[in-house]
């Protein structure tokens, strides 16, 4: 009995550990879907915004076309998105002093392994790291899509009516609400680092 309680418990342990292993992948394949989703839905929202007079004669083969197009849209969201997600990486971690962001990392790994507190606060630092990561993605995919935007309307289109002028505009407006939300997450993380670091000065 103890034999089949002790195997129980274990293969209740080994399964805990593969669903939390699936529910991360699915987590982290859904924050690299998600900046290209926004990227492609800004440009496709202003294109087919300044086509819509054109899109009620669309129908037989062209229909089924455009349904084709879009979902092949719709499964590019994830390598646009991957791309969009490690250009933002870059940008944001990436370019800094990489000795002090490695001091500061190892620092962390320290303080986490040794406060009493230590598994509370990694859990989160980790969602605050994870939540400006995803915030700083869709701003740079918001911001490509602006540009984009504004090259298919000077170049392409060549008429800067209502609808070109409203969709950039609500994308300057929802780019500007993410990348405050952003700078908000960021502060929130730098504050929590600077006391970590405090308290770390302290333990050692």
């Amino acid at each position: 009995m103890f034999l089949i309680a002790k195997f129980t418990k274990t293969a209740i342990h080994l399964k805990g550990k593969q669903v939390k292993k699936v529910s991360a992948e699915r987590k982290n394949l859904i924050r690299s879907i998600i900046p290209g989703w926004i990227f492609i839905g800004g440009v496709l929202v202003y294109i087919l915004a300044d086509q819509s007079y054109s899109l009620p004669e669309v129908k037989g083969e062209d229909g089924a076309w455009l349904a084709g197009a879009a979902i092949i849209l719709a499964g590019a969201g994830l390598p646009a998105g991957y791309i969009i997600y490690q250009i933002s990486m870059f940008f944001g971690s990436v370019l800094k002093n990489r000795n002090l962001y490695y001091s500061e990392e190892y620092e962390l790994e320290v303080f986490f392994s040794i406060h009493v507190n230590g598994e509370k606060m990694r859990v989160r630092h980790n969602r605050l790291l994870e939540t400006a990561g995803d915030l700083r993605a869709a701003s740079c995919s918001l911001l490509l899509a602006l540009i984009v935007n504004l090259l298919i309307g000077i170049l392409y289109f060549k008429n800067f009516d209502f609808a070109f002028w409203t969709s950039i505009a609500v994308n300057a407006a929802v780019l500007l609400i993410v990348y405050m939300n952003q700078r908000h997450y960021m502060g929130n993380l730098e504050y929590f680092k600077k006391r970590i670091h405090h308290e770390y000065s302290w333990l050692k």
